[in-house]
């Protein structure tokens, strides 16, 4: 919301909303037929196909197919908890897809088969785990590979204890999902420990 002041013997205030473009984008429309749900006697589950198709201004990525209002003993094959379905791959403006659902039932065919289907943006995924993957002798001395966070930055340090330890690098900052420090090797018959931490960005 912006307030603008009008000056002059007049004077008042005016609020605008400014709304972007992208937030009026409307959502992705979806079609499916009840009716059309049927059995499939290889898998045993029954098989609802929704088409979805991107009718807004924008390119549609990582949403998430939820359903809900399924009756009892009624579930979504490989459905997350909350009853919804990650589609990982993007959807241009105009372009559709048709997305196959599986339905397990306990009871036999469903009654009254009338489920609730939307889209919402898929979760952000978690940042992988840092690992060190890779630690070899070479010619340009002690190699360390390591995942990491795009963006981060990192420092390595060295122990001959793994108990006190001291900083051997300047800061390294991850431009993709690895890290790599070069550095000396340790002295014959030294034994050291490394390790990458984490200096914020």
């Amino acid at each position: 919301m912006l307030r603008i002041f009008a000056a002059g013997s007049a004077a008042a205030w005016a609020e605008v909303a400014l709304v972007s473009p992208a937030a009026v984008s409307p959502g992705p429309h979806l079609a499916w037929d009840p009716a059309s749900l049927q059995l499939n006697p290889e898998t045993g589950r029954y098989e609802l196909l929704l088409t979805i198709s991107n009718t807004g201004n924008v390119l549609l990525k990582d949403f998430k197919v939820q359903v809900s209002g399924l009756g009892a003993g009624v579930s979504l094959y490989e459905a997350a908890q909350d009853g919804s379905i990650i589609h990982p791959w993007q959807l241009p403006v105009g372009g559709s897809l048709r997305l196959l659902l599986e339905f397990s039932s306990s009871g036999g065919p469903p009654q009254g088969f009338a489920p609730s289907i939307v889209t919402a943006p898929a979760p952000a995924p978690e940042p992988a785990p840092f690992v060190i993957r890779r630690v070899e002798r070479t010619g340009l001395g002690l190699v360390l590979d390591a995942t990491a966070i795009p963006g981060k930055r990192y420092s390595v340090q060295s122990s001959t204890d793994n108990l006190n330890w001291t900083t051997c690098s300047g800061l390294l900052e991850a431009t993709s999902g690895t890290i790599r420090w070069v550095g000396p090797e340790p002295q014959a018959g030294d034994s050291r420990f490394y390790r990458f931490q984490d200096a914020g960005n």
